[in-house]
């Protein structure tokens, strides 16, 4: 499982800079984001290297953090694959709340992470069928 960093955000000029001025400044690196908004505000998600240090630093500097788990899914880089990993969450009646891709793609293949209600056992069933899974140590 990888720890998410969701930040939630007043949507104004300048304060995406802020928040990502604070973690560069604290030397966090991020692996992957994506955001969402609305006329007033916007949720940050992030995967980064540290999360725990980005916590820390954010709501330190008065951002309101959440950290919820989300699972790392590895498919191949081809038409079809991801589908075919996520027919297994439908199979199993599992309700996929949200995804987005990891930057950064290795050896052919592609990374996704996918926000689940109940992680652990969407990730036990993932594994189950062969699907291979990375963790919050893969990224550090």
């Amino acid at each position: 499982m990888i720890k998410q960093i969701s930040v939630f955000l007043e949507n104004k000029v300048g304060r995406l800079e802020a928040m990502l001025n604070i973690l560069a400044d604290a030397e966090i690196n991020i692996r992957a984001m994506t955001i969402s908004e609305d006329d007033d505000n916007g949720t940050v998600r992030l995967i980064v290297n540290n999360p725990e240090k980005a916590e820390e630093v954010l709501t330190a500097n008065n951002f309101v953090v959440r950290t919820p788990l989300v699972i790392g899914v590895t498919v191949r880089d081809e038409p079809g694959a991801v589908r075919d990993a996520l027919k297994i969450m439908s199979e199993n009646k599992i309700n996929i709340r949200y995804l987005y891709p990891l930057v950064g793609c290795p050896h052919g293949n592609a990374n996704i992470l996918v926000r689940v209600k109940d992680t652990e056992r969407s990730a036990e069933i993932l594994k189950k069928a062969g699907v291979k899974l990375f963790t919050q140590a893969d990224l550090s």
